[in-house]
């Protein structure tokens, strides 16, 4: 027999202006916060920090407060570069910052006198270190997604069972004692299936997210649900067009056969199959990104089963109890 095709198809047009254009809720943008500092140490105030994205080119300006500090919010998952510029500074250029989905995460400058012709790049060899929560969290990002093997690519919990201290308990994975604790976000938005309990049928396909955070343990106010929160973010367009096709498939050639079934093996046929193309429509401006995946699934169920007797058919069970 042949189970119900499930088509997904997700068109994500992800509009980008300027710094105040759409960008995702604070529940899943990471923050970039720090403080600018001269060579003595002390802070500086009033200084242009300009953070881009490497991947799209936008840019963000602000300048720091009195004490020297900056914070950008709602930041898309990714890397960025970090500018200063000053007069009577020489600029400082922070390239690499790796911010990743509802991060906190922070990177002090430290300027140095000098002209403005001159300028003093730094390429970021490391991670952001955040310091400025105690939430204990794993991010996983779209290389593991998309580059681990799955039974099945339509469950997140097997996403879930990625993150470091999570055990698989009958359907869902779960972080915390109870697997109705778990809180699931996408692109900011609650996706629960609120009468079976756990993450919704209506999940996007695998390669169009672009990085997801698993938090265990002490979760901010602004989740309003669970003990334990899944907060994922899906891809958008960037300015170079990318795109990948992927096809997955198991069948009874490769299958073992229930031992006590001396009939041949039962037609299986599974094939996952889809891809994903996004790239620019404006240049630093508008982005495009289109997935697509499709299950295609022809199988046969053997099962054993207690049949009544003869007895049982005309209303005599007296035979079932061991005094008769």
């Amino acid at each position: 027999m042949f189970s119900g095709n499930r088509l997904w198809i997700v068109l994500l047009i992800v509009i980008v202006g300027l710094p105040g254009g759409l960008h995702g809720q604070a529940v899943i943008g990471g923050s970039l916060t720090g403080t600018v500092t001269d060579a003595a140490g002390a802070v500086v105030a009033g200084v242009a920090v300009t953070l881009t994205n490497d991947a799209n080119g936008i840019k963000f300006t602000i300048k720091t407060n009195e004490v020297g500090s900056y914070t950008f919010a709602n930041l898309d998952p990714g890397r960025y570069t970090l500018s200063t510029q000053m007069e009577g500074f020489a600029p400082v250029s922070l390239m690499g910052i790796t911010v990743t989905v509802a991060q906190f995460a922070r990177a002090d400058v430290q300027m140095k006198l000098g002209a403005v012709s001159e300028r003093v790049e730094v390429a970021a060899t490391a991670g952001v270190v955040e310091t400025e929560r105690p939430t204990l969290s794993a991010v996983i990002t779209q290389t593991q997604i998309t580059q681990l093997p799955f039974n099945g690519r339509y469950d997140l919990s097997g996403l879930i069972a990625l993150a470091p201290g999570v055990q698989r308990n009958g359907r869902f994975a779960s972080g915390g004692p109870l697997t109705g604790g778990l809180n699931v976000v996408v692109d900011g938005a609650e996706n629960l299936d609120m009468q079976n309990g756990g993450p919704s049928a209506a999940t996007p396909t695998f390669d169009s997210i672009a990085e997801f955070r698993f938090v265990s343990n002490t979760a901010s106010a602004e989740y309003s649900n669970g003990t334990s929160q899944l907060i994922a973010v899906t891809r958008s367009g960037t300015n170079q067009l990318h795109g990948s096709a992927f096809w997955f498939n198991r069948n009874r050639e490769f299958a073992a056969k229930y031992v006590l079934d001396p009939r041949p093996k039962p037609p299986f046929n599974r094939n996952e199959f889809g891809g994903t193309v996004g790239g620019r429509i404006i240049k630093d401006k508008l982005f495009y990104f289109f997935s697509f995946e499709q299950l295609s699934l022809r199988q046969w169920t053997t099962g054993t089963f207690i049949m009544p007797t003869v007895a049982m058919k005309q209303g005599r069970f007296h035979r079932l109890t061991r005094d008769q």
